[in-house]
Order: structure tokens, then C-alpha cells, then sequence
């Protein structure tokens, strides 16, 4: 079964927050996610910065044979490497080429397959995990892949500012022999195994000799090397020489920055072999039903939705009634009509896809469109004629501008009125500190599991995860609770009550699912691990 207690990471988180002023210039790296937080980062898609012109962007042939992919990406939102201390798309890419993870899960993350170790074992009591090392591992420059590189890694992690919150269950670890390593934990959390695994590997040695250019040019043990970076442009990956398993097909990848207004067109003239595709992209290469193109649509567990949180502190949001007013007020079937990427479904926090996602939201209260109801609600709270509740914020990656005057419009029928501030994200974080602001939207992505959502909402990262301002002790111990529940039949019992009262409280609405659009050369055998995570060594020219 797909874990229903997957922790949030930074591939579902597309919105983390920070309180101190001097490290405002960190917080793009922070978004993904979902909400991506990540919120994260959503979709590659073609929006942001001009497209680099210094060098061809069309596949290379030689002897016959296709050496080259080009990847469109909206923006490369970098500021270094090293894997527990930033995020963005230029990273997510290294990451999973150049710095390989200790094992691979698939995109459901129900199954962990052999890298860096060759398998795994789990304690009787289910706190400690301990990691058996494949033979043979080497880094790009030759050396061999140590336990003591893994622990070094590990440990960053746990340690790390970004990171830590993922990994507090992480007591103590250490390299029991040269090919073991063990992770000895505090707690049972049963999604450790895989969140330990998706840790990335970095050559001890190399990194404390020289952490900066470290940051700037690491050294991996997976299939690709760093050839070329050129910031807001592009970045060249190359086969890695010294890979340890059977080398990739694709020689090169040229991951290249590409504005959304010309994405279509460069994608159109070959110039792009594969890309994510916002709405208006979309659409033009649809009309133009070019026969060298594939279009594939992905509404798949790893969809993320398109949510809204309420300000909880706020005087007049604090009342649950105003917000189950305010989800029975909003058109969600409108919304989706407004958008070639969004799909609506229902209400309920839980994505759609999610394992026995049926069972979760059986005889659960779904807030269809309702103004009526609404009204009622908002009588019932003291509001009968109108209720001013001030600035809306619409993250940069969240929804666009119409969609958002759609929702205003469904709020303003009922007597609700807002303000609508599209910010960017060092903006909206500083009002959302400061609490101004009654409600924010966001894109968020959290796989396929609730827990996901529910730790953002935690008592404790209320002014940091948890935007909502949301603390319930109840939804804190129930979430702990799913996640070190072990037996499937129990723990879907736990996630029940988790949309439950999420369901009854609303400090967030889900307004859509999302569905993501790729396009990409009809000669490309490519597999899309989810939103914008992409193992190059799994693709190949057919």
C-alpha cells in the first residue's frame, strides 16, 4: 500500500516561510511545494526568464544517433548545489543525476529499489533503519563511495536549517562496518525507511576540503556530471565516465531557462525536446497537432492541488462557521473551467489519488458550491449583510489572476468582500509574518498522502510551515499517530479522522487538483518520475 503517512518534503512543500529579516534573500530556495507548500515547485513549465541564445538548443546528432536533450524549465531559482541546503529546478536535477539518492522509490514511493545500497532492514521495534551498501560505488572523480560518506550525508541532513524538521525522529547515526550503516531512531515513523533513502550522497572528503566550490560544482556518484552552469540561462549535464552501472543513453542534457511567451514556439521548431506546459503553451501546441509532438496529461497521485488558507488568528476567521461559509461560497467546478490545468473533483483536503482515497472521505461532508448555505453560515456567525476581510494574497506560483477575481467575485455574492494582492514571494512572506492578510492561495503538492497537509497545520510551526495559523491538539496527535502506525487497517482509520475534522474545522480549502501537461519529442522515450523530478538516465532516443 502507497504510504498514507509520507512526511512533507520538499518535493510536496511549496510554501515554508521564515520569521528573521536577514534570511529573507534565502527564501526563494524555500518554495516549492507544495504549499508545494513547494511549494513546491509545481510543474516545469515555461515561465520566468529569457531563453539562452548563446548555443544551439536542437539536439545534436552524431554517427546517426541523437546525443543531446534539451529540458525547458521556467527558472533555475539557485543559489548552490549541496542538497540540504537549497531548492529549485536547476537542483532537483542534480540531485537526482549528479548526486545520487541511497536508494530509488518510484513515483507512488511504495517501493524502494537498489542504488547506493542494495537493500534495507528495519528494527523489531521499528525505530532504527540500517542501510546495506553496494560494492563497487564510486564517485565521479574515481574515488569509492564510503559509510562514512553516507553518514556524513545523513547527517547533514538532520542537521540541516532546510531540512531537519523531516528528520527530528533521526537519534544517532553510524557506520556499523565499511559497508553498513544504520539510523538509529527515537520514534517509530513509518515512512523512514524511504525518507532516508531519498537522501542524496556527497564525498565527504571533497566537501569539507573545500565546502563552497563544493556548492558550486559537486562531486556524485550518479550517471551524469556538472559540465556547464551559465545562472538564468542554462546547465549542461554529461555522461559521468566513471558511473559505476551501465552508462545512460543520453550523453548530454541541456537544462536551458525558457520564457513562457516563447516556450510554445521552441518547443514547435524542435528547438525544446521536453517540457512541462502552463495553459496558454498548451493550448497553441494542441492547435497546432504537429505530428513530431506528444502531449501527455498526468493526473496521477503526484498531482498537487491548488489550496486556500485561512488566517486562523484573524478576529473574524477564527469563527469555523465564516469558513465553511466561504467553501460553500467558492464555484470550484468554475474554477477548473477557467484553467486547461486544474480539475475539480471536490472538496475534501485529501488529493484524489491517494490510496483507498474512497474510504478516507466516505460520508464526509463535501462542501459543493452553495451559496445559499453560505449565507445561512454567515448569518448564523453575525454577519448577515457584509463582511470585509481584507487582503486575499495570490502566491507567485499559486493561481492566476482570473481565477482569483472568479473566487472574489463567488465571495463578493454573498456579501464577503477582498482585497486581491498578487505577490511575489518575498512580499507575501513579510505580510504573511506579519499577519496581514486574511486569506493566501498557493500551489501545493503532498504526493498522495493527508499527513502531508496535516503537519503543516501543526501547533508548532504556526508563524513558520503553518500559514493557516491553524493549532488543533487533536489533528497534532492524531497525525503523529498515523505516522507511526504501522497496520494499514488502523492507520486508514487515523487518516479518516484527519479529514474529518479538517473536513469540520476548514483552515484549508482544496480548491482543485491539478494536471500536469507535458510535451516532448515524438522520438523520446522519457520517464516522468512526478511534477518536475526527472532521472535522465531513464530516458533514450527510440
Amino acid at each position: 500500500m502507497k504510504e498514507i503517512e509520507s512526511l512533507l518534503t520538499k518535493e510536496v512543500l511549496g510554501f515554508i516561510l521564515k520569521k528573521n529579516t536577514e534570511e529573507e534573500k534565502r527564501m526563494k530556495r524555500r518554495v516549492a511545494i507544495i504549499l508545494a507548500l513547494v511549494m513546491a515547485i509545481g510543474v516545469v513549465t515555461g515561465c520566468g526568464k529569457k531563453a539562452d541564445t548563446g548555443s544551439s538548443a536542437k539536439s545534436e546528432e552524431q554517427n546517426g544517433k541523437k546525443d543531446t536533450v534539451v529540458v525547458a524549465v521556467d527558472s533555475d531559482d539557485h543559489e548552490g548545489f549541496v542538497p540540504w541546503n537549497s531548492i529549485g529546478v536547476i537542483d532537483d536535477c542534480v540531485w537526482l543525476n549528479v548526486l545520487q539518492p541511497i536508494m530509488k522509490s518510484d513515483k507512488t514511493f511504495d517501493e524502494m529499489k537498489p542504488l547506493v545500497a542494495e537493500s534495507y532492514d528495519v528494527s523489531d521495534d521499528g525505530k532504527d533503519v540500517t542501510f546495506h551498501l553496494q560494492k563497487g560505488v564510486a564517485f565521479s572523480d574515481g574515488n569509492d563511495v564510503t559509510a562514512e560518506d553516507v553518514v556524513f550525508s545523513i547527517q547533514q541532513y538532520v542537521d540541516s536549517e532546510y531540512r531537519s524538521k523531516d528528520y527530528t525522529f533521526v537519534e544517532k547515526v553510524e557506520a556499523t562496518d565499511d559497508s553498513t550503516v544504520t539510523v538509529y531512531g527515537n520514534s517509530v515513523v513509518t515512512n523512514a525507511p524511504w525518507l532516508l533513502a531519498k537522501i542524496r550522497i556527497v564525498e565527504k572528503s571533497a566537501y569539507e576540503k573545500d565546502p563552497d566550490g563544493y556548492n558550486e560544482n559537486p562531486i556524485g556518484c550518479g550517471p551524469y556530471v556538472l559540465k556547464e552552469y551559465k545562472e538564468g540561462k542554462y546547465m549542461l549535464l554529461t555522461v559521468n565516465d566513471n558511473y559505476w552501472k551501465e552508462k545512460p543513453a543520453i550523453k548530454n542534457v541541456k537544462v536551458q531557462v525558457v520564457n513562457d511567451s516563447v516556450l510554445a514556439d521552441s518547443i514547435l521548431n524542435g528547438d525544446i525536446d521536453f517540457s512541462g506546459l502552463t495553459g496558454e503553451a498548451y493550448e497553441k501546441i494542441k492547435e497546432a497537432d504537429k505530428d513530431n509532438i506528444t502531449i501527455r496529461e498526468d493526473k496521477d497521485i503526484a498531482a498537487g492541488c491548488e489550496y486556500l488558507f485561512f488566517n486562523c488568528q484573524n478576529e473574524v476567521l477564527k469563527d469555523k462557521r465564516v469558513r465553511q461559509a466561504i467553501s460553500y461560497a467558492i464555484n470550484r467546478e468554475k474554477i477548473a473551467d477557467l484553467s486547461e490545468t486544474m480539475t475539480y473533483l471536490d472538496s475534501y483536503p485529501v488529493p484524489n489519488g491517494m490510496e483507498d482515497y474512497d474510504k478516507a472521505v466516505e460520508g464526509i461532508t463535501d462542501y459543493k458550491y452553495d451559496p445559499d448555505k453560505a449565507k445561512e453560515l454567515l448569518a448564523e456567525a453575525g454577519y448577515a449583510d457584509t463582511l470585509d476581510l481584507g487582503k486575499y494574497i495570490i502566491m507567485y506560483d499559486g493561481i492566476d489572476s482570473e481565477i482569483a477575481q472568479s473566487i472574489q467575485e463567488d465571495l463578493k455574492a454573498v456579501g464577503v468582500n477582498v482585497e486581491i494582492a498578487i505577490e511575489e514571494q518575498s512580499a507575501a512572506f513579510k505580510d504573511i509574518n506579519n499577519g496581514d492578510y486574511s486569506i493566501v492561495t498557493s500551489y501545493a503538492n503532498f504526493g498522495d498522502q493527508i499527513t502531508g497537509l496535516a503537519k503543516v497545520l501543526n501547533t508548532k510551526l504556526i508563524g513558520n510551515y503553518n500559514y493557516a495559523n491553524y493549532g488543533n491538539a487533536d489533528l497534532d496527535n492524531m497525525t503523529e499517530e498515523a505516522l507511526a502506525e504501522t497496520e494499514e487497517a488502523k492507520r486508514l482509520d487515523v487518516t479518516r479522522n484527519i479529514v474529518t475534522l479538517l473536513q469540520d474545522e476548514v483552515p484549508v480549502i482544496k480548491l482543485s487538483n491539478d494536471v500536469k501537461f507535458h510535451a516532448y519529442n515524438k522520438e523520446l522515450d522519457c520517464t516522468i518520475m512526478y511534477n518536475c523530478f526527472y532521472r535522465f538516465d531513464e530516458w533514450s532516443w527510440k
